[in-house]
């Protein structure tokens, strides 16, 4: 009950789904990864088909963490976070998530491992997802669902949140570490976001999907697309953003570094903004360039 399945959507449609833990339960605050709600708008979450809405707090898409807030609590219950420095390479871990499996309604699933590695960087190149700092490295199974959930220890302590997987080597899974949890996690439940401005953002891996997004992949292949923004946020507020009648907006540049695509070159650009900075986004409707300088939150 201290482990559920997140879903967002933007306009009653799905467009994602991940894992996430009760972090505080007076509060109502969910932790998940940023890459499982930001590809929407509008979040939910639940143990099963009953759903119960959830509002983003905080986000750092560059540390790939989020905190959401729900309102209703007395069914859940709340993790503990361990101490990393106390994991050791071979002990015994479990991964909680909601991945997807031939079962019907979602079911929360354990898979089991050991730890690698205590303390390591991911630094493998990505078209979404950032470089990591600080992550356990594991042997532990991390499927595509168990985005945002739980690495325990023995004792049920949260030691990681479960991240990435590589598609190259077998058996090495990444979870975000706990300290690296201490040290961002009160900054984003008190509602200050890092290198947030509420827009969601997709990251074409191929010349068809920048065509399915309406533009010539030889322009813009290298842009990063903005296809929405959640509600109130600053880029949601900005008039030069929702004067393109919902249509995807091609980002080439941020403070005149040109992107590739990546959200790990956008993030050299913006991953420490906080409320009050701000950045100059390159955007293009298709024809002519504009500097737009965007909030943060």
């Amino acid at each position: 009950d201290g482990v559920l399945q997140v879903q967002a959507e933007i306009d009653g449609q799905l467009m994602g789904t991940g894992t996430g833990w009760v972090y505080d339960l007076d509060s109502g605050l969910i932790v998940t990864n940023y890459h499982v709600v930001g590809v929407g708008t509008e979040f939910s979450v639940g143990t099963g088909p009953a759903r119960r809405p959830a509002q983003l707090v905080g986000a750092a898409p560059c540390d790939d963490l989020a905190v959401l807030r729900v309102d209703r609590t007395s069914d859940l219950v709340e993790l503990e976070i361990g101490e990393q420095a106390e994991l050791s390479t071979g002990d015994d871990v479990v991964a909680l998530g909601y991945p997807a499996t031939a079962s019907q309604p979602p079911a929360l699933v354990t898979s089991t491992g050991t730890v690698s590695s205590p303390r390591t960087s991911f630094d493998a190149p990505a078209l979404d997802l950032p470089r990591y700092p600080n992550v356990v490295l594991t042997q532990t199974p991390i499927n595509p669902g168990d985005s945002g959930g739980p690495l325990l220890d023995t004792e049920g302590r949260v030691v990681g949140v479960n991240s990435a997987g590589s598609n190259v080597t077998q058996n090495q899974n990444y979870a975000i570490g706990a300290d690296r949890l201490r040290e961002l996690l009160p900054q984003l439940a008190a509602g200050d976001s890092i290198g947030w401005n509420g827009f969601v953002f997709r990251f074409p891996g191929s010349p068809d999907e920048v065509a399915a997004l309406g533009y010539d992949p030889l322009l813009f292949g290298q842009a990063v697309f903005a296809l929405d923004a959640v509600p109130q946020s600053p880029a949601a507020n900005t008039g030069s953003f929702r004067d393109l009648d919902g249509l995807p907006v091609p980002i080439v540049a941020v403070d005149g570094v040109p992107m590739d695509g990546t959200l790990q070159t956008l993030c050299s650009q913006i991953g420490d903004l906080q409320r009050g900075d701000t950045s100059s986004f390159t955007v293009t409707d298709g024809f002519d360039l504009f500097d737009v300088r965007f909030d943060f939150a």
